[in-house]
């Protein structure tokens, strides 16, 4: 459980540090990158220091290498436009759609299993995010507030 625990918690943090940054979302996602591309860098050296090559040896492999970084970089540059526009807990809601949408095709499409404690903890979880819509839709004052 600590991996998912982690990458909530990184989640958390990186939209909550966005959402109090003043820079717009294309000059942090430039500042974020450029942060990334040193410490990419310095795996570049670490890994030839080994002696194991982390470069792609063809043409075809290079592409696919950029072209991950579009496939990533572009998400998050729209996760970030979003996220001045939207709520913290709306975006936190929004963020069970993918694993539910996952399980549902994994439980009813591929038949995996799903033992009776698996439903257990995801009626848990569901329950806990209806509690959230409740208080948002029964409390509306609590959210002028703040």
């Amino acid at each position: 459980p600590w991996i998912g625990v982690s990458l909530g918690l990184s989640f958390g943090f990186y939209g909550m540090i966005r959402k109090v940054n003043p820079l717009p979302a294309s000059s942090a996602l430039q500042i974020e990158m450029f942060l990334v591309f040193f410490i990419m860098l310095g795996g570049f050296y670490f890994f030839q220091g080994l002696g194991a090559s982390p470069l792609p040896l063809n043409g075809r492999d290079a592409l696919l290498l950029a072209g991950s970084g579009l496939a990533t970089g572009l998400p998050l540059f729209w996760f970030n436009k979003g996220l001045g526009k939207t709520p913290l807990n709306v975006m936190g809601f929004l963020q069970f759609i993918a694993p539910t949408l996952q399980f549902l095709f994994g439980v009813f499409l591929y038949g995996e299993a799903f033992p009776f404690k698996k439903f257990i903890g995801f009626l848990l979880i569901w329950g806990g995010v209806m509690l959230l819509i409740l208080e948002l839709i029964f409390n509306p004052k609590r959210r002028e507030d703040r």
